[in-house]
């Protein structure tokens, strides 16, 4: 699949260090995107011709059912919360997000979670495993369910789990991986240009559908 084929996108995290970056690869690619923000002032791009900006919340139904009201040829996804206590907020917006497509069952899902979710558990060094046990305790069983919900919601989904991001607009090669075992000696850690890159390859590659994946330097 290339951009000839997905016309219309919609963007969550915009505003966000990865997110940032990937709408700026998706208009450099001529791709339509809608991202949808809670302040279109801290927006980088913000006047556009292939830019819709949506004022709003995935908490608030008037904004559930403007999304309901479009159709979409992809939704790529780098939001991401920092949840100091137990709950599951970002899980509680994905839910609202994947009701509001529900009669768009073929617009694949294309997630940013975390290292440390799913099989990508107690990976990297000493500080890695360090960082995810203790500052991410919160927010990593928030993201498991996430990617649980993901998986059943009935979508094309493609989840790509990055270590530590690094803002940058420097890009190097990078390792791609799934399952536990590690492709050699990682830096364990990707730029955010990278990992945005990544989300786009993973939307034009149908066949890396329902799976979900790390990378890493």
């Amino acid at each position: 699949m290339n951009n000839g084929h997905i016309k219309k996108l919609l963007l969550l995290g915009a505003t966000g260090r990865a997110g940032r970056q990937l709408l700026k690869l998706c208009l450099e690619k001529d791709y339509a995107v809608t991202a949808l923000v809670r302040t279109p002032e801290k927006l980088d791009i913000v006047e556009h011709p292939g830019l819709t900006v949506i004022k709003g919340d995935l908490s608030q139904k008037t904004t559930l059912s403007i999304l309901e009201q479009d159709k979409y040829d992809g939704v790529l996804s780098t939001l991401g919360i920092f949840n100091k206590s137990p709950g599951t907020p970002l899980t509680a917006l994905t839910a609202g997000l994947i009701h509001s497509l529900r009669h768009q069952q073929n617009t694949p899902l294309i997630f940013m979670s975390s290292l440390g979710v799913g099989d990508s558990k107690k990976l990297g060094n000493v500080l890695v495993r360090m960082v995810t046990s203790i500052t991410l305790r919160h927010v990593l069983p928030d993201k498991e369910q996430q990617e649980q919900l993901l998986r059943i919601s009935g979508h094309p989904y493609a989840i790509i789990r990055p270590p530590q991001l690094v803002s940058s607009e420097a890009s190097e090669t990078y390792q791609r991986w799934q399952g536990h075992d590690t492709p050699g000696k990682l830096r364990w850690k990707i730029s955010t240009t990278d990992a945005a890159k990544e989300m786009l390859w993973a939307l034009e590659h149908p066949e890396q559908y329902n799976k979900s994946w790390q990378i890493s330097y």
